[in-house]
């Protein structure tokens, strides 16, 4: 960490843990997805986002790559594949 401090490594920002911040930004562009086709209306989709609550998390600081969220996923004029 002292490390990742001294070359001025950005803490996050966008607060990817905030459950509470983050479930509303994710329902809408699964939303979005199904409107437009790239995604089918799945029951267990649904109940895992019911299921979704805030966490505790662990204060102390960590280095991780945060950037894997629906908007990364890649589909073609088919749209996602089993």
């Amino acid at each position: 960490m002292e490390e990742a401090e001294r070359a001025v490594v950005a803490r996050d920002q966008l607060q990817r843990l905030d459950v509470a911040k983050q479930k509303p930004k994710l329902e809408a562009n699964i939303e979005k997805m199904m409107a437009h086709g790239l995604w089918p209306r799945d029951r267990r989709l649904s109940q895992f986002l019911a299921s979704l609550q805030p966490v505790e998390a662990d204060a102390r600081l960590a280095v991780v790559h945060g950037d894997l969220h629906i908007r990364n996923v890649l589909v073609d004029e088919q749209g996602l594949r089993d």
